[in-house]
């Protein structure tokens, strides 16, 4: 199964919103890889099991759910997070690309994908609330940053 869709950044038709850098958005995505907790209150707990010049590894803890994934970073550019399967969740991955068509016209490409081998098939309606799920998600994700924004600096 694969999902893709665009989250709008700076609406500049609409003086309500305000107004991020790239520099700004990154800083957001990183953050929401180093501390999905914060962006997630499913998770329990987020052990960083490696750090490299490029991502990390991390354990996820959802109840007694866990998962392990792996993080690969593109400075300014993108984040994909390559989720092992387990015996009851199968591999996945998540992708986030910022694209810039024109001078500050921000946008966040999310790209879904699901390996389901050795798992049950989704049926059309419970891929259709995975879907509604992820879409969700990210536009929170995109909210929440623009909260963070208007706090003191994202470090």
């Amino acid at each position: 199964m694969k999902f893709e869709h665009l989250v709008e950044i700076n609406d500049f038709l609409n003086p309500l919103v305000e107004t991020l850098t790239r520099e700004t958005l990154w800083k957001g995505l990183l953050h929401s890889a180093e501390d999905p907790a914060e962006f997630l209150a499913a998770i329990d707990e987020v052990k960083i099991l490696e750090r490299r010049s490029d991502g990390i590894d991390r354990e996820l803890h959802f109840g007694s759910t866990v998962i392990r994934d792996h993080v690969r970073i593109k400075p300014l550019q993108e984040i994909e997070i390559r989720t092992d399967a387990t015996p009851t969740i199968p591999a996945a991955r998540k992708l986030m690309r910022i694209e810039e068509p024109a001078p500050g016209e921000l946008f966040v490409r999310f790209l879904y994908e699901r390996y389901p081998q050795g798992h049950e098939p989704m049926t059309p309606e419970e891929a259709q609330a995975l879907k509604n799920a992820w879409l969700q998600a990210d536009r929170d994700l995109i909210a929440h940053i623009r909260l963070l924004a208007c706090e003191p600096p994202l470090h």
